[in-house]
């Protein structure tokens, strides 16, 4: 979420990572990016205090896999999509804004309705690579000056962040005693 910038905010740096997918022809089908945290960033007891989280033992797999065989049983294996994307952060993480994005006054329904006091995150894809600026024909969008006074407020993880695994882990024991395992 956007938050007023304090003078006490140390801002994490983000990255992101484009991947594209193209058929046998070489036409491009799809476009994917994807932001993340750069945990270098991040400070020890500001943004996170641990950052393992635990993982079973090769040896407790094997076993496992060892009982299933003599058993005959019929393993399966569980995917989660976009993991660290559901844990909710346990510190307070601040971020500029990510490329490609810029900050704007939401549209007012009726006109003539005062504008609210917080700018929304918008997304000028048509700009990228033309080397102009994002959202030049917004006449919504704020000022280099007005947007240096806000940044934003990670709720949820994301990947990158150096304890992600560990709340993942959290997030996913949490659910599992919930549903009687």
């Amino acid at each position: 979420r956007v938050v007023p910038r304090k003078p006490y905010m140390k801002l994490t740096r983000m990255g992101e990572n484009f991947t594209v997918k193209i058929d046998e022809y070489g036409k491009v089908l799809k476009v994917k990016c994807r932001k993340y945290v750069q945990g270098f960033s991040q400070r020890h007891k500001v943004n996170f205090d641990q950052v393992s989280s635990p993982v079973a033992p090769t040896a407790a797999f094997r076993t496992v896999m060892a009982i299933a065989a003599r058993k005959g049983w019929h393993l399966r294996s569980l995917d989660f999509i976009q993991a660290y994307l559901n844990p909710i952060m346990d510190h307070v993480m601040y971020h500029g804004l990510p490329p490609g994005t810029y900050l704007a006054w939401p549209r007012s329904s009726k006109s003539g309705e005062e504008k609210e006091r917080t700018p929304v995150i918008r997304h000028d894809s048509k700009r990228v690579g033309e080397g102009r600026e994002y959202g030049a024909d917004d006449p919504d969008r704020l000022s280099k000056d007005e947007a240096s006074k806000w940044c934003l407020e990670l709720q949820r993880g994301l990947y990158g962040t150096r304890q992600g695994g560990l709340l993942w882990w959290a997030t996913a024991k949490k659910l599992l005693l919930k549903l009687g395992f």
